[in-house]
């Protein structure tokens, strides 16, 4: 009701749309390789890889800053800096993580967030709306 008697003020509670001629960086897959060691007290090696893709109508910047993190219980473990990604184009990451064999058999819940740390964010990363992705492998 509130939208039909303001409809000017309800269109503004509408999230931005991205320009055409923008970036907007999107982490769209985890994947975990689990490497188990042999030896009784040796953690398992994890690997965890994921792909940052450039789902925007241009290409980044040059120079800018980005990077994606590998979060689990809320904690980093570990960073990886991203290039400047041209449009429609994917770049992996992957972080090796040591977990006990004690855990062997238990999930793994794991986040991958991008950060855009230098740069014209409209521009390099218009709507933000994706760049978190958390699964448990």
């Amino acid at each position: 009701m509130f939208a039909a008697l303001f409809p000017s003020i309800a269109l503004l509670a509408v999230a931005p749309v991205c320009p055409t001629a923008a970036a907007d960086i999107a982490v769209t897959e985890i994947r975990l390789k689990v490497v188990r060691q042999r030896l009784s007290d040796s953690p398992d090696h994890y690997i965890v890889t994921g792909v940052v893709t450039n789902t925007g109508g241009l290409a980044q910047t040059p120079g800018i800053g980005q990077s994606i993190a590998l979060v689990r219980d809320g904690r980093v473990l570990a960073t990886q800096a991203v290039p400047a990604l041209g449009a429609g184009v994917a770049y992996t990451v992957a972080f090796a993580v040591d977990r006990p064999r004690a855990e062997r058999g238990a999930p793994f819940p794991a986040t991958l967030r991008y950060h855009l740390e230098r740069g014209d964010r409209l521009r390099n990363d218009c709507s933000g709306t994706n760049n978190t992705l958390s699964q448990t492998l």
